[in-house]
Formats: C-alpha cells, structure tokens, sequence
C-alpha cells in the first residue's frame, strides 16, 4: 500500500525542484495543478477518493512529460511527437474533467458515455 503524501507537502517538495529547476515548464505546471487542487479541495471538500484519483492523473502526466520525449526520440514503437502530445492532451482533459466538471456538456453531448 502506497503511502499518501500530503498536497502542502507535495507543493513544498515542486518548489525547492523549482529552485533547482527554474525553467522546468513541467514543473511549472505540475506546480500550478497541485495549488489548484489544493485550493478546490478546500472550497468543496471533495472526497478522498476524487482527491487520490486526482493527484494519479498528475503523477501519470508527469511521467508521460518525462517518458514520450525519450520514446519520440529513440523511434520507439512509432511514437512520433504528434502521438505524444495527444496522449498527454487526453491525460489533460481527464484531469480537467476532474477539476472542472461541466456535467450539462456530458449529459447533451451525444456518444459522451460509452
């Protein structure tokens, strides 16, 4: 079982890698989603499960930051930049889908459920 680390935690641990790191756009974004976690978490508390899934999607594109850039350039199983931006955009939206969720564009977008 994986231990959870704190957001205020977490937001320390990215800014002292800021200061090591300063022009780390991934940084910068991973950063800026945790602060706007953090304040969401606090206006509507939102469930610890919501929260877990959450901080997941952020450590999952972070990783896909770090990871496609060395698959685009080593060829690997066709990855091309274009296929990793879009995978990182999807990872994005589902995020987003968390944070902002927009349930009257769900619920009238045709095929919007599976």
């Amino acid at each position: 079982m994986s231990k959870t680390i704190p957001i205020d935690q977490q937001i320390t641990f990215i800014l002292k890698a800021l200061d090591r790191h300063p022009d780390d756009p991934h940084l910068a974004a991973v950063l800026k989603s945790l602060r706007y976690v953090e304040a969401r978490f606090d206006l509507f508390q939102l469930p610890t499960e919501t929260v877990e899934k959450i901080r997941c999607l952020q450590r999952e594109i972070a990783l896909r930051r770090n990871v496609y850039p060395k698959w685009v350039a080593t060829g690997r199983q066709g990855w091309t930049e274009e296929k990793a931006q879009k995978e990182i955009k999807a990872m994005e939206d589902i995020l987003q889908d968390y944070l902002e969720p927009d349930l009257f564009r769900a619920a009238t977008t045709p095929n919007a459920h599976p």
